[in-house]
């Protein structure tokens, strides 16, 4: 299995292994780290300041360019956001206590204005500039981060498991009047209706290693693999397709379950298990 480190309280903790230029390092030179070092490790760094240059770009005249310092500030209002979902973002900016909740005080603790932070939120990129045929060009390219980020940090064990999840993706943003390109619907979800994402994460640590956005029936039929294989079939060699070749075990509920399936990652030294439907 892979390397797990036990945090404060107790729970897994993801290992690092360093990234050389001469490919991954072997287990017995991993590095051990904390929960603020995993959560830092795994912020893909590159991508964001990307991000900041894209919105920069794109900004009107009457809005001052962002800074780097401001970038951030803004992304930590919403990792707070995520750690406090209690009441309204514009909450994080009280400076009076309401008798139950401490204020936080943002502008005072931090320097950010919250007009700036709506403004960041308002004209936020996450999408290089230019036309793109691809529908889903707002979302996509943070996956795409995210995916990558995984697979050059995880050190992921030899058994993963593979799902599904939905999530409630809507973008904001003034130029993008289409809205979500395809809904999905999963009543038995937690959220029923939304973008459905199929998704890879370590058996042991319940780390999530690889996404794959779901475009609707007629964009996934021209995915990968389709060409040779059922459609369900062609979705899990894609979704196991960065463990290919290493013997690892995917264990899947019936969606994903078939002799087809076994038989195709069996090509890859690639194991399955799963309840089949008769």
């Amino acid at each position: 299995m892979g390397n797990i480190a036990k945090g404060c309280d107790g729970m897994p903790v993801c290992v690092m292994l360093k990234q050389e230029s001469g490919g991954r390092e072997q287990v017995s030179d991993a590095v051990w780290h904390d929960e603020e070092a995993c959560f830092n490790h795994m912020m893909h760094i590159d991508f964001w300041m990307d991000c900041l240059q894209w919105t920069n770009d794109s900004l009107p005249d009457n809005v001052a360019a962002f800074s780097e310092h401001e970038h951030w500030m803004c992304l930590g209002v919403l990792y707070a956001r995520t750690l406090h979902p209690i009441g309204r973002i514009k909450d994080l900016w009280r400076t009076r206590d309401d008798g139950f909740v401490p204020p936080f005080r943002m502008r005072e603790r931090f320097g950010l204005a919250r007009d700036r932070f709506i403004d960041w939120e308002r004209y936020l990129k996450i999408w290089p500039p230019g036309d793109s045929d691809n529908k889903w060009k707002y979302i996509q390219p943070l996956v795409d981060a995210f995916n990558a980020l995984r697979r050059k940090f995880v050190d992921q064990g030899t058994e993963v498991v593979i799902d599904e999840s939905m999530g409630k993706w809507i973008p904001f943003f003034e130029n993008t009047p289409e809205g979500v390109p395809h809904l999905s619907k999963i009543i038995r979800k937690p959220q029923g209706i939304g973008v459905e994402y199929k998704n890879v994460a370590d058996a042991q640590t319940g780390i999530m290693l690889f996404l794959e956005i779901q475009e609707g029936k007629e964009a996934m039929a021209g995915k990968r693999y389709c060409d040779r294989y059922p459609k369900s079939v062609a979705l899990t060699l894609r979704m196991m397709e960065f463990l290919h070749g290493r013997g690892h075990v995917v264990h899947g509920d019936s969606a994903f379950a078939s002799v087809a399936t076994c038989t195709a990652l069996l090509e890859h030294s690639t194991y399955f298990s799963g309840l089949l439907k008769t």
